[in-house]
Protein backbone atom coordinates (compact mmCIF):
# COMPACT_ATOMS: atom_id res chain seq x y z
CA UNK A 1 0.00 0.00 0.00
CA UNK A 2 3.07 2.75 0.74
CA UNK A 3 4.37 1.91 -2.24
CA UNK A 4 1.35 2.70 -4.37
CA UNK A 5 0.49 5.60 -2.20
CA UNK A 6 4.05 6.89 -3.00
CA UNK A 7 4.14 6.49 -6.72
CA UNK A 8 0.74 7.95 -7.03
CA UNK A 9 1.42 10.59 -4.91
CA UNK A 10 5.44 11.27 -6.76
CA UNK A 11 3.50 11.27 -9.81
CA UNK A 12 1.18 13.81 -8.88
CA UNK A 13 3.44 15.80 -7.87
CA UNK A 14 5.19 16.19 -10.77
CA UNK A 15 2.78 16.49 -12.49
CA UNK A 16 1.71 19.57 -10.75
CA UNK A 17 5.57 20.93 -10.22
CA UNK A 18 4.90 20.78 -14.43
CA UNK A 19 1.53 22.69 -14.71
CA UNK A 20 2.79 25.37 -11.87
CA UNK A 21 5.49 25.89 -14.82
CA UNK A 22 3.60 26.21 -17.99
CA UNK A 23 0.02 26.36 -16.87
CA UNK A 24 0.15 28.38 -13.54
CA UNK A 25 -3.88 28.84 -14.05
CA UNK A 26 -4.10 24.95 -13.53
CA UNK A 27 -1.79 24.66 -9.86
CA UNK A 28 -3.56 23.98 -7.02
CA UNK A 29 -0.66 24.77 -5.43
CA UNK A 30 -0.52 28.37 -6.05
CA UNK A 31 -3.91 28.62 -5.44
CA UNK A 32 -3.03 28.27 -1.73
CA UNK A 33 -1.17 31.88 -1.88
CA UNK A 34 -3.30 34.79 -0.14
CA UNK A 35 -1.73 37.82 -2.49
CA UNK A 36 -2.27 37.65 -6.13
CA UNK A 37 1.25 39.03 -6.90
CA UNK A 38 2.83 35.93 -5.43
CA UNK A 39 0.67 33.44 -7.13
CA UNK A 40 1.80 35.21 -10.38
CA UNK A 41 5.51 35.94 -9.77
CA UNK A 42 7.31 33.91 -12.45
CA UNK A 43 10.30 33.10 -10.16
CA UNK A 44 7.83 32.16 -7.20
CA UNK A 45 6.14 29.71 -9.79
CA UNK A 46 9.36 28.22 -10.87
CA UNK A 47 10.88 27.89 -7.10
CA UNK A 48 7.82 26.41 -6.07
CA UNK A 49 8.09 24.59 -9.00
CA UNK A 50 11.21 22.97 -8.21
CA UNK A 51 10.33 22.14 -4.87
CA UNK A 52 7.28 20.09 -5.64
CA UNK A 53 9.12 18.42 -8.00
CA UNK A 54 12.24 17.59 -5.88
CA UNK A 55 9.80 15.78 -3.23
CA UNK A 56 7.70 14.48 -5.88
CA UNK A 57 10.64 12.57 -7.12
CA UNK A 58 11.79 11.51 -3.98
CA UNK A 59 8.74 10.04 -3.57
CA UNK A 60 8.47 8.36 -6.81
CA UNK A 61 11.47 7.24 -6.29
CA UNK A 62 10.91 5.45 -2.79
CA UNK A 63 7.92 3.70 -4.55
CA UNK A 64 9.37 2.36 -7.52
CA UNK A 65 12.32 0.96 -5.39
CA UNK A 66 10.24 -0.11 -2.48
CA UNK A 67 12.27 1.35 -0.21
CA UNK A 68 13.36 4.29 1.37
CA UNK A 69 10.03 4.64 3.58
CA UNK A 70 12.11 7.03 5.97
CA UNK A 71 13.22 9.84 3.35
CA UNK A 72 10.12 9.78 1.77
CA UNK A 73 8.42 10.50 5.40
CA UNK A 74 11.05 13.56 6.12
CA UNK A 75 9.39 14.93 2.70
CA UNK A 76 5.98 14.89 4.23
CA UNK A 77 7.24 16.20 7.50
CA UNK A 78 9.34 19.16 5.63
CA UNK A 79 6.06 20.01 3.41
CA UNK A 80 4.05 19.69 7.08
CA UNK A 81 5.85 22.27 8.31
CA UNK A 82 6.57 24.41 5.75
CA UNK A 83 2.79 25.35 4.71
CA UNK A 84 2.27 25.71 8.76
CA UNK A 85 5.29 28.40 8.62
CA UNK A 86 4.00 29.74 5.73
CA UNK A 87 0.29 29.71 7.50
CA UNK A 88 1.75 31.80 10.58
CA UNK A 89 3.62 34.25 8.56
CA UNK A 90 0.16 35.27 6.68
CA UNK A 91 0.90 34.40 3.18
CA UNK A 92 -1.22 31.45 2.69
CA UNK A 93 -5.06 30.82 2.93
CA UNK A 94 -5.55 29.29 6.49
CA UNK A 95 -8.13 25.92 5.62
CA UNK A 96 -5.77 25.20 2.76
CA UNK A 97 -2.79 25.62 4.36
CA UNK A 98 -4.04 23.66 7.33
CA UNK A 99 -5.41 20.70 5.15
CA UNK A 100 -2.13 19.94 3.40
CA UNK A 101 -0.02 20.67 6.75
CA UNK A 102 -2.27 18.27 8.66
CA UNK A 103 -2.45 15.67 5.85
CA UNK A 104 1.46 15.53 5.51
CA UNK A 105 1.57 14.66 8.91
CA UNK A 106 -0.92 11.61 8.52
CA UNK A 107 0.87 10.40 5.83
CA UNK A 108 4.26 10.74 7.23
CA UNK A 109 3.56 9.49 10.29
CA UNK A 110 2.02 6.56 8.50
CA UNK A 111 4.46 5.56 6.34
CA UNK A 112 6.99 5.32 9.59
CA UNK A 113 4.48 3.06 11.49
CA UNK A 114 3.28 0.74 9.21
Amino acid sequence: MKKWLLIANGLYDVVCAFCTICAPETSIHLTCFIKEEVRQDPMIRRLLAYWIATYGLVRLHAGIAGECYGIAAATYFVECASYGLEMRYSEMIPWKASFVSASCALIGAWMLIY
